[in-house]
């Protein structure tokens, strides 16, 4: 299957794990290092590609589902993987293997592709996007 893009013409609305803590909508959010959202802080120094679009005003259970919405216009695709992907490579960057259609979550030395969800661990599919590059002249 290689790469399928799932957002062409969808909103940019995602349901992510949070973390155990309280949430107000409209809050800036990032992945922390389980691969769950948390609330960002200052001086962070990680990108803020999503925003909870709810408020939790107990303190959520780390697991739980939310709303967000990213920051940002790119394809989403999902993605194969060589193995069994995890939560805590969520909200991290990977590379693909050799044949250049199956990404290897236990790689991280290009980071090519950025996985944000795992879709089937089973069958092992997450979702995410391409890096980013800047093109130069």
């Amino acid at each position: 299957m290689a790469f399928l893009p799932t957002n062409y013409e969808e909103g940019n609305i995602v349901e992510l794990q949070v973390g155990a803590e309280t949430f107000t909508k409209g809050d800036a959010c990032v992945f922390d290092g389980s691969g769950q959202m948390v609330k960002a802080t200052a001086a962070g120094n990680v990108p803020l590609f999503y925003i909870i679009l709810e408020d939790v005003l107990t303190t959520a259970s780390a697991g739980d589902l939310h709303r967000f919405v990213r920051t940002f216009t790119a394809p989403i695709f999902v993605a194969d993987c060589t193995t069994t992907p995890t939560q805590a490579q969520c909200g991290t960057y990977v590379d693909t293997v050799t044949n250049a259609g199956t990404l290897d979550t236990a790689a991280s030395t290009d980071d090519l592709f950025f996985v944000e969800k795992i879709i089937s661990a089973a069958d092992k599919k997450v979702q995410g996007w391409f890096k980013s590059y800047t093109v130069e002249s």
